[in-house]
């Protein structure tokens, strides 16, 4: 289950929601008897280009066996240092906020610049042992084609810091990501 939307607070504010539920199961001849939960909330408010959020998501596991997502691009979800692409057979929760900026009103070359940052504070879900905490700041922008002749619509530069401080799993992690992209 999946709920998404946006409400005006005032005629400068909004109030963004987004709530998500899941089960998974065993299937047919399947030797482990497996059943895991998925939950995710996460309110924010925007005023312009500021959004500022809080979020919850939590990824059961029983210490044999976890949610899992194998199609998923978790790396956009549960820190960029990529350290929970699999979820641990403890489960995951994802305690997390968020903050982002799009300047506009400066001028050509900086407007629609986006500064965002997100902290998380990982812990198990069935142990409540603590997996660590990781900041995730970015500065992305990007730019629209301006002649129709170009064989590309738009092109895209994003470059962004995981810093991963790991406790009872995993080891200390940082890196750096620098991304262009484009649309034809």
């Amino acid at each position: 289950l999946r709920l998404t939307g946006e409400k005006p607070i005032s005629d400068a504010w909004s109030f963004v929601y987004e709530a998500e539920a899941a089960r998974q199961d065993d299937y047919g001849n399947n030797p482990a008897d497996y059943n895991a939960n998925y939950y995710h909330i996460s309110p924010a408010v925007k005023h312009g280009g500021l959004t500022l959020g809080l979020g919850y998501e939590s990824l059961g596991g029983d210490g044999t066996s976890a949610f899992q997502t194998p199609l998923a691009t978790l790396h956009a979800f549960n820190g960029w240092a990529d350290k929970f692409l699999t979820t641990p057979a403890n489960g995951l929760e994802d305690k997390y906020a968020k903050a982002a900026y799009k300047v506009s009103g400066i001028g050509p070359w900086i407007d629609n610049t986006v500064f965002d940052a997100v902290y998380h504070d990982f812990d198990a879900e069935d142990t409540g042992a603590d997996y660590g905490t990781e900041w995730n700041p970015q500065l992305s922008r990007t730019f629209k084609t301006e002649k129709e002749t170009y064989p590309f619509k738009e092109w895209s530069v994003s470059l962004k810091y995981a810093d991963y401080d790991a406790e009872d799993l995993f080891t200390d992690t940082q890196k750096v990501w620098l991304t262009l992209g484009t649309k034809f």
